[in-house]
């Protein structure tokens, strides 16, 4: 009886052990099929974005890729190049430019994405020479590059004045004219050059003119601004690093704000 008892338990214990390896064989299987399909999809994304990218090298023959992703969430590859974003579909069919708009809040992917792409660190940014202006306790941070003949930048200081919670600096980038250069040099040199700045933005009223001795560093700035292509006055840097270039309503600008806090 012992026997029996022994042998049965013998047979149980074959007859486990072969399922066991069994199972083990058949995951082994179904992992090594899942590697094998993985790589076949890793190939041909690699194709296709190569294709996408030699796409964009014909439309910009000579000009590096500078970024390059695939849009999240959408069959889109996203190319950024000569300072261009640009579009292909994942097969490389088809290039597009132009803006892309969110289905539900219509707001502008392409050019969020290009106010990440054109950004600038704010530790990298020259604050050494702006004017600082606090509105209510300043917790969030803007850098505003002004030119002081731009008429675009004198209507964008009335939207600045309906923040409520900003420190602004703004950095003085005369590129108009001579004049300008003037101007932003007497305003820098002035004792109190918030409130020349105010005074000649606000109300037009010219500011006093600066000693031949006082040179602010001006022409660093216009170096730091052709260096990061700042084209067009003004133009905003927010403290994560976006840029937001011209003018834009008070409203859009707390928006933007609002975003670095998220």
């Amino acid at each position: 009886m012992i026997k029996h008892v022994r042998v049965t338990l013998c047979v149980v214990l074959t007859a486990v052990m072969a399922n066991s390896a069994g199972s083990t064989s058949g995951d082994e299987k179904r992992v090594q099929g899942k590697e094998a399909v993985s790589s076949a999809e890793a190939r041909r994304n690699e194709a296709r974005e190569q294709a996408s990218r030699r796409l964009a090298e014909r439309a910009f023959p000579g000009k590096p890729i500078e970024a390059f992703r695939q849009v999240p969430g959408l069959p889109f590859y996203e190319i950024w190049i000569d300072r261009t974003l640009l579009y292909t579909d994942l097969d490389a069919r088809v290039l597009l430019i132009g803006n892309m708009l969110d289905g539900v809040t219509l707001s502008n992917l392409r050019q969020e994405r290009v106010n990440e792409l054109m950004g600038v660190p704010f530790k990298d940014l020259p604050l050494d020479h702006a004017i600082k202006t606090v509105r209510g306790r300043g917790q969030n941070t803007m850098v505003v590059f002004a030119d002081p003949n731009c008429g675009y930048c004198k209507g964008f200081e009335k939207e600045l004045k309906t923040l409520d919670n900003v420190t602004i600096y703004t950095v003085m980038y005369p590129v108009l004219s001579d004049d300008s250069r003037e101007k932003a040099r007497a305003v820098l040199c002035a004792p109190r050059p918030e409130l020349v700045w105010r005074a000649w933005m606000d109300a037009g009223q010219p500011p006093p003119a600066a000693a031949d001795s006082c040179q602010p560093p001006l022409d660093q700035v216009l170096a730091f601004g052709r260096k990061h292509d700042i084209s067009v006055t003004p133009t905003s840097f927010l403290h994560d690093g976006r840029r937001l270039a011209g003018f834009m309503p008070g409203a859009t600008l707390k928006a933007e704000l609002a975003k670095t806090r998220r």
